[in-house]
């Protein structure tokens, strides 16, 4: 499995693919933050709310340009009240 296999499957819309293709991926991507932003994104589709938050927040910690992080920061600001 890829990265790439793993989002291509989220924009298909087969979320539940997606998620065990990047989970078994986890372990090799734990500090690449390119995954945890697929992953935050991924939950979100699938109504993780409060999942895709911590996903973001990783994601954010990880940025390594503040566009990035700003990118990341106004993703993840979509999220605030949903539950």
């Amino acid at each position: 499995m890829t990265a790439r296999r793993a989002v291509g499957l989220s924009e298909a819309g087969w979320l539940e693919a997606a998620s065990r293709s990047l989970d078994a991926l986890a372990p090799e991507l734990k500090g690449y933050q390119p995954y945890h932003a697929a992953r935050a994104e991924l939950l979100s589709r699938k109504g993780n709310f409060s999942q895709a938050a911590a996903a973001y927040a990783i994601a954010i910690e990880l940025a390594s340009s503040v566009s990035d992080s700003a990118f990341l920061r106004r993703r993840a600001g979509h999220l605030a009240g949903r539950s």
